[in-house]
């Protein structure tokens, strides 16, 4: 068996997709059939996009798979008492109680405000996941992601 004259291979999405054909007819007709099925891929992004009300793709922009998220089991709970600060061994500082701290994706509450100076003496502030900081806090099935400020 031969190579076929018209071929081209590209990674889309991650996947490697190749069309080939002995024909140039051949080869447009499965480009063509390629090209569709990359229409119904960027239509389910930007259906996805519209769900997570995120802004919509455009044409021009690449067609990226959306991250899988786990639903919260529950809505988080409101923060109570208001803002509470401590400091941990190291003397990193976290506020807990922030009324705009971002809910924890998984449900369990909000995310604490940590400010620190890392090794290189550079100043750091971010949102962290509660069971980093000083104070007793429920863990997830899985570390909360970092939210850098």
């Amino acid at each position: 068996m031969s190579e076929p004259k018209h071929k081209l291979t590209a990674k889309i999405l991650g996947d490697l997709r190749t069309v080939q054909g002995d024909t140039y007819e051949e080869y447009q007709a499965e480009l063509d059939k390629a090209i569709a099925g990359l229409d119904k891929d960027l239509a389910f992004v930007q259906a996805a996009h519209a769900v997570t009300n995120a802004a919509p793709l455009t044409q021009a922009q690449p067609a990226v798979a959306p991250e899988p998220q786990a639903a919260p089991a529950q809505p988080a709970p409101e923060p109570q008492g208001g803002l509470e600060e401590m400091t941990d061994k190291y003397g990193a500082k976290f506020t807990y109680g922030i009324a705009d701290a971002p809910a924890l994706p998984d449900g369990r509450g909000y995310y604490v405000f940590k400010e620190w100076t890392d090794r290189n003496g550079k100043a750091r502030k971010a949102y962290v996941d509660p069971v980093k900081g000083p104070k007793p806090a429920k863990p997830g099935a899985s570390e909360a992601p970092i939210i850098w400020k």
